[in-house]
């Protein structure tokens, strides 16, 4: 499941993201809101979906895209649950302490490592 909630008011955005399920649902639920904004602007200016395209691509793969910078998303909360079957591992915890999880994630899935 994907939420994506974003609130623009003037020069003020505020966002809010949440994640829930395994990778590959994620995923797959991310790449068909972006097929799906990009066919919308296609029906409406098919140069600016051009550019929504090039853009974007640029936006993902460049190492010095701001959606690769931890302090890029002032203003969004992201609260976000992998879903997996099997046994937590500890490159899962380090993976989410990697991505900024707080010290109460952290807490939890080290208790449900030890279950």
């Amino acid at each position: 499941m994907v939420k994506i909630i974003s609130n623009v008011k003037g020069d003020h955005v505020e966002g809010s993201v949440e994640l829930a399920g395994n990778m590959k649902a994620i995923v797959s639920e991310l790449v068909n809101a972006i097929g799906s904004a990009y066919l919308q602007i296609g029906a409406q200016d098919k140069r600016a979906a051009q550019a929504f395209r090039k853009m974007f691509t640029q936006f993902v793969t460049s190492e010095n895209s701001p959606m690769w910078l931890e302090d890029s998303c002032d203003g969004v909360i992201v609260n976000a649950s992998i879903v997996r079957a099997g046994k937590l591992t500890s490159e899962d915890v380090a993976n989410a302490i990697r991505c900024g999880a707080s010290k109460d994630v952290i807490k939890a899935l080290l208790e449900e490592m030890d279950a």
